[in-house]
Parts: C-alpha cells; sequence; structure tokens
C-alpha cells in the first residue's frame, strides 16, 4: 500500500510505499510524486543504502586488508517501526526546550545535531516553528556488527528524514536574496558507539568510512505551475554544472559583456570559474574528496564541482538564469570564497563545515564553504546525472537495491554505458548523488584529522524554485554557457567523468 502525506502550511505532498503496519518496505522511505503546490518535483526519492569500508588492523596498528560491505535499510539487519509524520503545531516555542521534549524543532534537534545550522528555514516572523516531513529510525541488529568479532564499533543507529519548509524569501537561500524558494532536506543521520570491549591486543576491525548512495529521480516542469492547477504531465529535464570561483573575476566579467555585449553573461563569468550548462552528455562529477575542493590521484589535479541546478527542459529558448534559475531546484554543497563577506552577513546559507585553524599543508581546504555538518566534514560528494536506464531503476522487478551501490561508484554507470549519451535537448534524467564520510583524514605532513561517530549528511538539501524569471533586474545569462571546456570539446571527448578544471 501507499501512504498518502500532504500539508497545507508548507504546500507539499508525496506518497510513501508502506507495509500493512505502516512500516517502509524492505529499502528504506521512499518518497514518490512529489510536489510543491500543484508543481512537480520528483517522482521518487530514496536512498539506496549504505556501504561500510571495513579494516583489518594488526595490534600494531597496520592495516592487514580492507573491504566493503553493502548493508540494506531491511528487517533483516535492522529493527524500525512505522514511518512517522512530522508537522508541528503553530505556537511559539518557549526559550528553553520542554522537559518533555515535545516541540517540533526540540524532536528534531535531539537527532540532528547540526539542524540548528538551519532553523531559521523553520520558523516564521511570529517565531513559531513552521515545518513538515516524515521520519523512520532505524537500529542495527546485533547480527550486522556481529560479522565482525572484534570491531570498534558495537552498535550503530540511524535515521531517514525528509524535511520540508515553507515557501519564501526569508530566510533567504542565496547571497542575492532575490530567490524565492522551498527546502528540501533528504537527511541521514547515524550514530556510532564505540565498543568498551575492544581489544587492541589481537587483530581488531575499522570502520574507515560510511557511505550513503542516494538516488533522486527529479521530475521539474517546464515552466510554474499556478496552486490549485492540476500538476502536469512530467516532461523531459536538463541539468548543469557549476564551480563558483574564490576570487573576483573581474577581467571575465567584463570580456564576457564586451564580447558578447551581455551583461548578464559577464555576471555569470564574474561567478562561475567552470560550468556546464546545460550538460551535454550524462556526467559523473567529483563534488568533494575527503572535505576538499581540489586533490590530487594517480599524479593529476583535478577540480570539484560546487552545486547542480535542475529545471525542465524548455526547448530552444532561454534557459534557467545562471546565476539567478528561478525556475529550477539548486543543489549546493560548498560557497566559493569570492563574496564571502556578503555571505557572511546570511548564516543560513554561510556555514561551514571545515573547523578553523586547518594544517596550511592541507591542499584545497582554505577556500569556501562547506555546507556539511562540522562533526562529520571529511566527506566526499560524487554526483552523477544520467539516463533513467531501466538496469538503474529500482522500481524495475529485477533491479535489487545491491546491485545499485557498487563497491566502486563510478563503475555503476561506466560498467553499463562505455561512453556517457546524450542529454543536451531535455531527457528523462535522474540524479544519483553519494557521500562518504571518512573516519579520518592525513595531512601531507603526517597530522592526522578525526571525524565524529556520529553526524547528518545531505544536511542543506535541495531548494526548489518556481517562479517566472526576473527580467529587471537581469541577474544572469539564459543562453548555454561552457568553459573552461567547450559544447565542442566535451560532446567529442565523450568522457563520463568531467571535473571542473
Amino acid at each position: 500500500m501507499a501512504l498518502s502525506f500532504s500539508d497545507p502550511s508548507t504546500g507539499w505532498s508525496f506518497e510513501c510505499p508502506a507495509g500493512a503496519g505502516g512500516e517502509p518496505l524492505a529499502g528504506g522511505l521512499v518518497l514518490k510524486d512529489v510536489r510543491h503546490r500543484s508543481n512537480n518535483f520528483a517522482r521518487d526519492m530514496r536512498l539506496i543504502g549504505l556501504r561500510l569500508t571495513v579494516a583489518e588492523v594488526e595490534p600494531s596498528g597496520t592495516v592487514a586488508s580492507r573491504s566493503s560491505v553493502f548493508v540494506q535499510l531491511d528487517s533483516a539487519s535492522f529493527e524500525f517501526g512505522a514511518i512517522q509524520e512530522l508537522k508541528p503545531s503553530l505556537v511559539v516555542a518557549p526559550p528553553a526546550p520542554p522537559s518533555a521534549g515535545s516541540t517540533f524543532m526540540h524532536r528534531l534537534q535531539r537527532a540532528v545535531g547540526a539542524l540548528v545550522l538551519l532553523k531559521s528555514y523553520f520558523k516564521d516572523a511570529e517565531g513559531n516553528y513552521f515545518g513538515f516531513g516524515v521520519r523512520v529510525d532505524y537500529t542495527a541488529k546485533a547480527s550486522l556488527l556481529a560479522r565482525w568479532a572484534n570491531c570498534e564499533v558495537s552498535a550503530l543507529k540511524l535515521s531517514q528524514i525528509f524535511l520540508f519548509s515553507h515557501y519564501g524569501v526569508v530566510p533567504p537561500h542565496e547571497p542575492g536574496k532575490l530567490l524565492t524558494a522551498t527546502r528540501c532536506h533528504p537527511l541521514s543521520t547515524y550514530e556510532m558507539t564505540e565498543n568498551p570491549a575492544l581489544d587492541r591486543t589481537r587483530r581488531y576491525q575499522r570502520i574507515e568510512s560510511i557511505r550513503f548512495d542516494y538516488r533522486l529521480h527529479l521530475t521539474l516542469d517546464a515552466k510554474p505551475v499556478s496552486f490549485g492547477s492540476p500538476a502536469p504531465t512530467p516532461g523531459t529535464n536538463n541539468a548543469g554544472l557549476f564551480r563558483d570561483n574564490d576570487t573576483v573575476n573581474v577581467l571575465g566579467a567584463l570580456g564576457g559583456t564586451i564580447s558578447n555585449l551581455s551583461s548578464s553573461l559577464g555576471v555569470s563569468k564574474a561567478a562561475f570559474a567552470a560550468v556546464e550548462k546545460q550538460l551535454i552528455l550524462e556526467v559523473l562529477a567529483p563534488g568533494l574528496e575527503k572535505g576538499l575542493s581540489t586533490y590530487k590521484e594517480g599524479g593529476a589535479e583535478y577540480t570539484c564541482w560546487d552545486n547542480v541546478h535542475w529545471w525542465g527542459y524548455r526547448g530552444k529558448g532561454p534557459m534557467i538564469s545562471s546565476p539567478g534559475a528561478f525556475h529550477a531546484a539548486h543543489m549546493h554543497w560548498r560557497w566559493g570564497s569570492a563574496g564571502s563577506w556578503v555571505r557572511a552577513t546570511i548564516p543560513e546559507i554561510d556555514t561551514t563545515g571545515r573547523p578553523k585553524g586547518l594544517p596550511k599543508d592541507l591542499p584545497g581546504s582554505a577556500t569556501g564553504s562547506l555546507l556539511v555538518d562540522p562533526r562529520i566534514w571529511i566527506q566526499s560528494i560524487r554526483v552523477a546525472v544520467v539516463h533513467n536506464h531501466p538496469s538503474l531503476d529500482p522500481n524495475t522487478s529485477w533491479v535489487s537495491l545491491d546491485k545499485l551501490s557498487a563497491e566502486d561508484w563510478k563503475s555503476l554507470f561506466t560498467g553499463l554505458i562505455a561512453e556517457p549519451l546524450e542529454i543536451a535537448e531535455g531527457a528523462d534524467i535522474v540524479c544519483w548523488y553519494s557521500v562518504e564520510v571518512h573516519r579520518e583524514l592525513t595531512t601531507p605532513s603526517g597530522m592526522t584529522l578525526k571525524n565524529k561517530l556520529e553526524g547528518t549528511v545531505f544536511l542543506h538539501g535541495l531548494f526548489f524554485a518556481h517562479e517566472a524569471e526576473l527580467s529587471t533586474p537581469q541577474v544572469g545569462g539564459t543562453e548555454p554557457q561552457h568553459w573552461p571546456h567547450s559544447e565542442s570539446a566535451i560532446r567529442s571527448g565523450k568522457q563520463w567523468f568531467r571535473d571542473a578544471g
């Protein structure tokens, strides 16, 4: 059966497949036919599952071997109950939590400690908490961790929380404070308990990373839909990748303006160090590498992307503006350094996940602000935008979830098709978003930095705007934008993996 959820105060509605007792089916909490005020947002949103990287460690500290294990959210591995609806009463919160901890935000903050960074998104002008969501809590069975007889961790708890905000411009969603939007947070929280009986005098197991693989089948409309109108049949979509500038690009802005006689393109040149709008081919893209926005691998240096924008295909006419995107879904995990003095006045969009005073020999750490839980900032984020391939669709009866979480994440896509397919002219596309939280990071000088054993991933989620594009003032360019790699170079290169360098 499917449970239907809707909330007139925020305007969100969706369905969740469930068992007879209202519990999620094997695989976890899934949202289907997600809409906001009659505007289509997503056909299917879900967490595919977890992937644990476990090291076998000798008493000397030497790692003997590593293994990767996929864990599905089901009754074989976890205890869990029914899907809970999160819906606050419009009562002004007291200055301190009541002893019962009964209010909307207090209940959430106990499970999502970092949500305090975002609490203003769920508060109205009168001080009332104002939000909507669903949640399922999971406790790992003893049998899940028993496979590792002498593990550093003795217990694991998880929560899946989809949280939605009201539609508005206050608090702002971006530095210009121009965009009216609503928030969707597909949060996953976890807490691992240290094992008091751990014996380090013999070989033991250490969980080196925990990875969360999301599949987001976003289906936006080509233009805004009036609230109360029937939701249109979802059409094809476009997406774009962007990297923010870390310095004020005055020359780029002037060059874009003069060569194209377009002030909006000059704004785009000033804002973005790299852009693929629209995506020409399917893509695998790096977002962060252990909390860093640049990294080296195999002797080569790579530059990460900062955000994805997603919109309904509009034919040959103007696209979304960039920067701007007044009718699109936005997903940011980093802001560039340029303009940080403005963003510093807007704490909701400029929370940094990196601790202060990081070692100076740590490359790619000093630029920009990470939009991650500061307890677990050492994260690797990977993004894919691909066709809705039947063999990658968990709604297809013959596709099991364990087949959708490869140990080598890239191989899930490159193993399917050798060269990425065209998506420039609109397609039924899916966003895959993977967050790997690492236990620690070693700097070039040998210093070890560590994450906590608890945190929340996908903290800032997505924001969704469904408004007509502003023409006065013109915010950003509405034409295709591709730099430093041209559209022709991307198409002829036929590369799955494309970084922002």
